[in-house]
C-alpha cells in the first residue's frame, strides 16, 4: 500500500514537471512571437512615415514656388506702379525729354547741352567740390544717362525688372527710395529738380555718402571719376574710360 502511494506521488511530480516544461517553453516561444510582431509593427510604422514623406515631397513643385515668388514681386511692382517709366518730363530744366528718344546705336560723350555743366556748378557750391571733383561725379551720371537724354533704363540688365531711374540710374532699393522721396517732396522724378534733390539726400543723408571723403581727396577729374564709379554707383560693366573722357571735359568747363 505504501509503495504504491510512492509510485503514484512520484508519477503525479514527473507529470507537474513535464507540464511545467512545456509550460516554460510555450511562454518563450509566445515572448518570441510577441517580439517578432512588435518588430514588425515598427518596421510599418517606418513604412508608413516613409510613404508619407514621399508623397509629401512628390506633391512639392519648386518651379511652383519660383513661380509664386515671381507673381508677388510682379503684384508689388503692379501696386506701386509703373508712372516712372511713362512719365513725360515736365521741366525745362533739362535739355531733352528723357523719355522721347530710341536707345542710341553708338554713345556720343561729348559734353553739350546745359544739365551737366549746370549740375557741376551747383555741386561745387553744394558739396564743397573743387571743379575736378564735381566734374568726376557728373561725368559719371552723363554717362549712365547718355548725356542726361535717357533717365530711365531702356534695356533693363536684369530681365523682368523696371531698370534704373534718374541722374544715377539707380535700382532696386535705391531706385524705390527715389521715387518716395520725390513723391514726399512733391516733384517729378523726371525733372533736374528731383534729381539732383536726392542725389544731394543720398550723399548727404545715408550711407551711400561713405565715398565723399575719397572723392574729396581726389586732385584730378580722372580719380575723382574713378571714387564716384567704384564706390558709389558701382555699375556692373564701368566702361571707366568713358567715365574718366567725359569728366575731363567737364573739368575743362
Amino acid at each position: 500500500m505504501i509503495k504504491e502511494s510512492i509510485q503514484q506521488f512520484r508519477a503525479a511530480r514527473q507529470q507537474r514537471q513535464k507540464m511545467g516544461a512545456i509550460s516554460a517553453v510555450q511562454t518563450k516561444q509566445r515572448m518570441g512571437l510577441a517580439q517578432r510582431e512588435a518588430e514588425n509593427t515598427k518596421m510599418d510604422i517606418r513604412a508608413t512615415r516613409r510613404s508619407a514623406e514621399q508623397s509629401t515631397e512628390s506633391s512639392y513643385n519648386p518651379e511652383e514656388k519660383i513661380n509664386a515668388w515671381y507673381a508677388e514681386i510682379d503684384a508689388i511692382r503692379e501696386e506701386r506702379g509703373m508712372r516712372a517709366d511713362m512719365e513725360q518730363s515736365t521741366t525745362g530744366a533739362m535739355d531733352v525729354d528723357p523719355l522721347s528718344n530710341p536707345r542710341p546705336q553708338t554713345f556720343n560723350d561729348t559734353v553739350e547741352g546745359e544739365t551737366g555743366s549746370r549740375l557741376v556748378t551747383e555741386l561745387q557750391e553744394e558739396l564743397g567740390l573743387t571743379l575736378e571733383q564735381a566734374a568726376g561725379l557728373v561725368g559719371n551720371l552723363h554717362v549712365e544717362t547718355g548725356g542726361f537724354k535717357f533717365l530711365q533704363e531702356i534695356e533693363p540688365a536684369v530681365p523682368g525688372s523696371r531698370g534704373g531711374l534718374g541722374f544715377a540710374q539707380w535700382t532696386g532699393p535705391r531706385r524705390v527710395a527715389f521715387e518716395s522721396w520725390a513723391e514726399e517732396n512733391g516733384v517729378d522724378t523726371n525733372s533736374y529738380e528731383a534729381n539732383k534733390g536726392f542725389l544731394l539726400h543720398e550723399i548727404q543723408n545715408t550711407s551711400e555718402g561713405n565715398f565723399m571723403d575719397e572723392l574729396r581727396a581726389a586732385e584730378t577729374a580722372a580719380d575723382a571719376a574713378m571714387v564716384v564709379s567704384s564706390k558709389f554707383l558701382r555699375p556692373g560693366i564701368p566702361h571707366n574710360d568713358r567715365r574718366v573722357a567725359v569728366a575731363e571735359q567737364y573739368s575743362r568747363g
